[in-house]
């Protein structure tokens, strides 16, 4: 005899059969993830470092070497005798090193020349070069000079004795003479030249003034 279900029971039991279908039949949805922001990490960068160079150690200093002493004392004053042609003299100065040691000379000396009672009528004008002699040419400054002792250098004065400009009279006068690298002027021996375009040169090596 067929049991015949109750219509409230068969509806409450349909549902329990469809209900474990769709729990069967249909899988599970993964988790999802927190939604919490996470750190990104940091690029490296892409310049590569540049090394800190070695630091170079410095050169030591050599001991300095003591420069030559200047010619400014016991340095002897010789005049030579003065000569020349056709209204143009020339008279060579030489400097004597009178001491025990080396030194060294550069530059024009100081030529003044003076009347009887000493006042000074002219004053040597410095150049390089003239009429009877100095500087090579080419050279465009004076040049040192080494002087062992007893050794000597030279220097040129030129003057004329042929009147010119407002001057009348050139005349004939005695020197006084201030060596290079010296304050202390001495008098030129017995030596004389005229006043009119006075000129001094350089000093140059040996005993001659550069004289041509």
């Amino acid at each position: 005899m067929t049991q015949r279900i109750p219509a409230r029971l068969g509806g409450a039991f349909a549902l329990l059969m469809l209900a474990a279908t769709t729990a069967c039949g249909t899988p599970a949805s993964p988790a999802t993830p927190p939604t919490g922001s996470a750190t990104t990490p940091q690029t490296p960068s892409a310049t590569p470092l540049t090394p800190t160079p070695a630091t170079t150690p410095s050169t030591p200093t050599s001991p300095t070497t003591p420069a030559m002493r200047m010619c400014t004392d016991n340095i002897r004053v010789i005049p030579g005798q003065t000569n020349g042609a056709a209204g143009h003299l020339a008279l060579v100065l030489v400097f004597n090193n009178v001491s025990t040691t080396p030194c060294r000379m550069r530059g024009y000396p100081g030529v003044d020349l003076v009347n009887g009672s000493g006042t000074a009528v002219a004053h040597a004008k410095r150049t390089l070069r003239g009429m009877a002699g100095g500087e090579p040419a080419g050279v465009v400054g004076p040049a040192y000079v080494v002087l062992a002792p007893g050794h000597s250098a030279s220097a040129l004065v030129e003057a004329s004795d042929v009147p010119q400009g407002g001057v009348t009279n050139c005349g004939s006068f005695s020197l006084i003479v201030t060596a290079p690298e010296q304050t202390v002027a001495v008098p030129a021996g017995t030596a004389t030249m005229p006043r009119c375009d006075l000129q001094v040169h350089p000093v140059v090596a040996g005993t001659g003034g550069g004289k041509n």
